[in-house]
């Protein structure tokens, strides 16, 4: 049996073959087309979160420390919101939104939470947290915010929004500066709110974070 003779056998082997099971394998194809769908659109939702949180910022986040007189650039207002890809190793849980359409992420399971953030000058700035609430009315009244290991003074503001203020002092080396808020506790919503179905450890309902220049160099 020559080449192309023996190819023939092959196809129709194969055409009987698709003939006597095309009901699995075409059950089987749509399936596996339907999985290969529904990845394409959380991947498109992930491009989005990321390309909407890079559009939003002002500086880059890159491990880098150097001395002042080397590099350095303005930045008059940093900010980071819900939509920017944070995760569990910061301490959050995925974003949300508000009845207003607004995004929001849980903080949690810890009782802490914290930013990496690269300041690309060695400005003072004021640092301003804003939440939505939480489960537990002790972590909006008792949070605390540490900076390079630091703990700040820090003033809450109740008038809208809850609002934390705070200040980050200048610096000797422009680099990545170290924020981690701490709150009292955590609660499961089940257990403070029957009938909620949500057994998560919840902190602070976070909505962003805005560091403004005190100084223009």
């Amino acid at each position: 049996m020559n080449r192309s003779e023996q190819i023939q056998q092959f196809t129709e082997s194969i055409q009987q073959g698709l003939i006597e099971s095309k009901s699995d394998m075409l059950s089987g194809l749509i399936r596996e087309i339907a999985e290969l769908k529904y990845q394409q659109q959380e991947l498109s939702k992930q491009i989005e979160v990321y390309q909407r949180a890079l559009s939003q910022r002002d500086a880059l986040l890159p491990t880098l420390e150097t001395d002042s007189a080397n590099l350095s650039f303005p930045a008059t207002k940093i900010l980071i919101d819900a939509m920017y890809p944070l995760g569990k190793a910061e301490g959050f849980f995925d974003v949300e939104f508000d009845g207003q359409g607004r995004p929001y992420r849980w903080t949690g399971p810890g009782t802490s939470f914290q930013f990496s953030i690269f300041i690309p000058n060695t400005q003072a700035y004021t640092g301003k947290l804003s939440l939505f609430g939480s489960l537990k009315s002790e972590n909006l009244k008792k949070i605390c915010v540490y900076v390079n290991g630091i703990k700040q003074e820090s003033h809450i503001d109740v008038s809208k929004d809850f609002a934390l203020e705070f200040t980050i002092a200048k610096r000797s080396t422009i680099g990545t500066v170290s924020i981690v808020f701490m709150i009292p506790e955590t609660a499961i919503p089940n257990d403070v709110q029957p009938g909620a179905q949500d057994a998560r450890r919840l902190g602070v309902a976070f909505h962003a974070l805005e560091l403004v220049a005190l100084e223009s160099r």
